[in-house]
């Protein structure tokens, strides 16, 4: 059997066992797929926030540590560093216009620390909701199998009519 490289996880799996994508390319599933896209509008996103605080018009072109740094938070996810961006957004607005930068390169740098110094707080904030809404979904689920196991009548132990 012929072998591909998932995009995914850069491993070499026959082509049987992996997921082809309307791109043409290879990914271990269907959901590492729309997670990768999903990832990528998120960056785009965070881009184009960038841009806009930095004023820059469409098809000018970033300073190079713009797309470094960004890597950089991947681990994150670009969700968060969107959330991130928004979420300081005015206070990164306010910073680079009281500062003389001598360069788009270091107010691009003052910027990408902002959002280094706040990204752990936002992404823990996140991480909690996420485990609250799991615990609620199984407290709801345990209510559920509550309410739906009948009640033992402990009047007359020796009494299984109501079993059969």
């Amino acid at each position: 059997m012929r072998q591909v490289k998932c995009q995914d996880t850069g491993i070499l799996v026959s082509k049987s066992d992996a997921w082809k994508a309307p791109d043409g390319k290879y990914y271990s599933s269907q959901g590492a797929f729309e997670h990768l896209e999903k990832e990528k509008v998120y960056r785009q996103k965070c881009l184009e926030e960038i841009g806009n605080i930095l004023g820059y018009t469409k098809g000018q072109k970033f300073p190079t540590i713009v797309a470094k740094r960004l890597k950089e938070y991947e681990a994150y996810g670009y969700e968060v560093v969107l959330q991130t961006i928004t979420e300081k957004r005015q206070i990164i607005i306010n910073s680079i216009s009281t500062k003389d930068f001598t360069s788009e390169y270091n107010k691009t740098s003052y910027i990408m620390a902002i959002i280094t110094n706040s990204i752990n707080d936002i992404y823990k904030r996140q991480q909690n909701k996420i485990k609250q809404q799991h615990i609620s979904r199984s407290v709801a689920t345990t209510e559920e199998v509550e309410s739906v196991v009948a009640p033992v009548n402990t009047g007359n132990v020796h009494d299984i009519s109501r079993f059969l």
